[in-house]
């Protein structure tokens, strides 16, 4: 696989991006024009009830949401990543083993209402015309455990 590096940014031949936690990173087309500005933050959460990971600025669109289990939660802990409107909008618990190390959300049908439709078996994706924080709604009282929450989004304004 080809890496090409642009500062502190490195793109793969596949297609993926890599740079720096909460930096935006550009999609350049061959011909050297910006076809999006993807731009990714995260924010750590533990066992409190309702985290407010990230603030999404106005006028931007939501097209991923991940979470990553850094240290196990202890069983019966459930973790919905949402708004203030849907608590599991992105990504609901049924779809995150909490007790178990790694990174969900990535399967397009593990994603909850706001990404996946799951009648018409498509991705969407979340506007926001307002600033609106991302909040990871934890359950069951866990006593352990430790997450990461990603989010990308496209601001457009």
């Amino acid at each position: 696989m080809g890496i090409t590096h642009f500062g502190s940014i490195s793109a793969f031949d596949k297609g993926y991006y890599v740079g720096k936690k909460d930096e935006e990173i550009k999609v350049i087309d061959s011909n050297g024009n910006l076809i999006k500005g993807l731009n990714i933050a995260s924010g750590n959460i533990g066992t409190s009830t309702v985290n407010a990971v990230v603030t999404i600025p106005a006028m931007s669109i939501v097209t991923d949401v991940l979470v990553k289990i850094n240290s196990a939660y202890s069983a019966g802990a459930t973790i919905d990543i949402g708004d203030a409107t849907t608590a599991d909008g992105f990504l609901p618990n049924a779809s995150i083993t909490e007790g178990t190390l790694g990174v969900y959300g990535g399967t397009v049908a593990t994603r909850g209402a706001y990404l996946y439709d799951s009648t018409n078996k498509t991705s969407l994706r979340k506007f926001y015309a307002t600033a609106t924080d991302i909040k990871a709604t934890v359950g069951g009282s866990p006593t352990a455990g430790s997450a990461t929450i990603y989010v990308v989004y496209i601001k457009l304004a």
